[in-house]
């Protein structure tokens, strides 16, 4: 599985990549926090890789090529995938967790209601919303490592 502080990180350093058009090195790379700090200032919050891991096993390649998929089809999942991310990615490191966590429980709840209206199949809407906790709490728990003082 992909580790979402490290996609954020390559994301970062391709961004800066094409903004120099220089090599940007993996050594100047900064924490996760300060880039976050950045995708504030600049007011990009839709990561779907948020609510995506890569697998490795064939079992579950066929449900994360559907759920790319629909991201691309389904105008309300990416509104709703837009918003949590927007929510739980400017919280990160500003707020304390009890936000996060009751951004996290209204995600899920939309989400779940796009379920009930038939927009989303279950397998789907579990497969986000296990990702989502999942790549918030990898991202959260960098943060809290790279503020150590040792």
């Amino acid at each position: 599985m992909a580790f979402f502080p490290n996609f954020l990180k390559m994301r970062y350093q391709l961004e800066m990549q094409a903004k120099t058009r220089a090599p940007f090195p993996e050594s100047c790379i900064p924490k996760c926090i300060d880039i976050l700090d950045h995708y504030r200032k600049s007011n990009t919050f839709w990561f779907p890789h948020l609510f995506l891991n890569e697998y490795n096993t064939e079992s579950t390649d066929e449900i994360v090529d559907d759920a790319l998929y629909e991201i691309c089809i389904n105008e309300e999942l990416r509104k709703v995938l837009k918003w949590i991310s927007k929510r739980t990615i400017s919280t990160i490191g500003i707020d304390n967790y009890l936000s996060i966590n009751v951004y996290t429980r209204i995600g899920t709840s939309m989400l779940n209601q796009l379920v009930d209206d038939e927009l989303l199949s279950k397998p789907l809407n579990i497969l986000y919303h296990d990702n989502f906790v999942r790549n918030l709490a990898d991202l959260t728990q960098e943060i809290n490592v790279e503020s150590l003082p040792f």
